[in-house]
């Protein structure tokens, strides 16, 4: 496993335990210049921590970073495919792909 993908796995981990993502504004926010308060999140409840770290949790980070690196093994085979086809030049073999080096010249 690469650094890169390494990367991508810890963040996808992380999104998906990062929390509920149902909450969404009721209707569009108007411009004021008056500063709202800033108010500190609750703190998590004790079961609400361990519902993080559950099994069925964990299984479910697991099979979504399993299926992450298929896909990029997948798009690896595709690159290999084109190069024997004459599609790509032997040189892309040992240059990132070209979603990566996007990727690295966007600074992620």
């Amino acid at each position: 496993m690469t650094f890169r993908s390494r990367g991508a796995a810890v963040g996808l981990g992380l999104a998906l335990l990062s929390g509920p993502a149902w909450a969404a504004p009721s209707a569009t926010p108007r411009a004021t210049t008056v500063h709202k308060a800033i108010v500190a999140p609750l703190p998590l409840g004790p079961g609400t921590a361990r519902d993080l770290y559950s099994p069925q949790a964990r299984r479910l980070v697991r099979s979504y970073l399993r299926l992450q690196l298929l896909e990029l093994r997948k798009a690896e085979l595709e690159r290999v495919r084109a190069v024997i086809e004459g599609k790509l030049g032997v040189d892309s073999l040992f240059s990132p792909p070209a979603t990566q080096a996007g990727n690295r010249a966007a600074g992620r």
